[in-house]
């Protein structure tokens, strides 16, 4: 089963009127910038836009409704940029200060959780 199935299965029981769709591996994501993208919430869902200018699908909030219509499409296999596309999405660009590490560094290998380990341990003693 693809993983927007899961999420449309696991939809239903939300009781909420705005759900955070974020990935489990950023390390440096807090809660200061889910609060500020619930603030900036205005269409059906907010995401973040890295310092490449690439849309992070697995960092923004989302109205329940909405992203369950969207998972409720076809059920082949896709991206979720494919499936989020017909919604009304806005972007933040969230400023990151100088020296610390972006909310959107995740990490895919070993070698990822090595460095992100290191840049915690350097921020905080």
């Amino acid at each position: 089963m693809g993983r927007s199935r899961r999420c449309a299965r696991a939809l239903p029981a939300v009781g909420t009127d705005v759900v955070a769709l974020l990935a489990g591996d950023l390390p440096f994501l807090d809660g200061g910038l889910v609060t500020e993208l619930r603030r900036a919430l205005v269409g059906d869902g907010v995401l973040v836009v890295d310092d490449g200018g690439r849309d992070q699908y697995l960092l923004g909030v989302w109205r329940t409704g909405a992203l369950r219509a969207a998972l409720d499409g076809p059920a082949d296999p896709t991206s979720l940029r494919r499936l989020l596309a017909p919604l009304r999405v806005d972007r933040l660009r969230p400023v990151v200060p100088p020296g610390s590490p972006p909310p959107w560094v995740d990490c895919d290998t070993p070698a990822d959780l090595a460095r992100a380990r290191q840049v915690a341990a350097e921020r905080h003693g």
